[in-house]
């Protein structure tokens, strides 16, 4: 397969701009598949739409939307073949921090590139091997898979609790709050489902 224009995928990626409504009701992860890349996401696993993006009046392309609920902590990315589909990589979201943890679910190792604003590389390409699986911190990353085929993924930073103006009298306070409680909860809850799964903890790439 041939080469693909970095700078330019990742140009457009950088240049969508979302609605706060839809980081409000979650969403965490912009994906685009490389052209010529037969790669597509699970609709079984997750939440994820494709949006159209008319780039000018001749050019459009889509790019995948995923997003991060209490029930939805995780993403598969699949291939499909000529008599079959592959799943390639289950991703899971991290609770507490704008980043992911990549689990290789297909028969062949996996690269991840990490890469700045311009499409440059951060750091030199990561082998994931079959089974295993690393946390990716970079807001912009590639991975390929088998024959080449790639996706370029660009983490969205949560909005974050904005604080309050004025005077505000506190009448008692017996413990964590309701929203700490909440944060430790969901804390909790995830990483039981990562145990239940026999998920391994995700090794840092950088």
């Amino acid at each position: 397969m041939a080469d693909h224009p970095i700078a330019s995928i990742l140009n457009d990626l950088q240049n969508i701009s979302l609605d706060d409504s839809y980081l409000e009701e979650g969403a965490r992860v912009l994906l685009r598949a490389a052209p010529g890349s037969d790669i597509f996401l699970d609709g079984s696993i997750g939440t994820h739409s494709v949006l159209d993006v008319q780039q000018n009046e001749d050019t459009k392309f889509e790019v995948m939307l995923v997003k991060h609920t209490e029930l939805d902590i995780k993403f598969r990315i699949c291939m499909q073949h000529s008599n079959h589909n592959e799943s390639l990589c289950d991703v899971y979201f991290d609770p507490a921090n704008d980043c992911l943890t990549v689990k290789n679910t297909s028969q062949a190792s996996i690269k991840i590139l990490p890469l700045d604003v311009t499409g440059q590389p951060k750091q030199s390409e990561q082998t994931l091997r079959r089974s295993s699986s690393r946390m990716v911190m970079s807001e912009l990353c590639r991975l390929t898979f088998v024959e080449s085929h790639s996706i370029y993924i660009r983490i969205l930073a949560r909005i974050r609790p904005r604080l309050c103006s004025g005077k505000v009298e506190i009448l008692e306070k017996s413990g964590p709050s309701k929203r700490e409680r909440s944060a430790t909860q969901e804390e909790f809850r995830y990483e039981e489902r990562r145990r239940s799964m026999g998920f391994p903890p995700g090794q840092r790439l950088w």
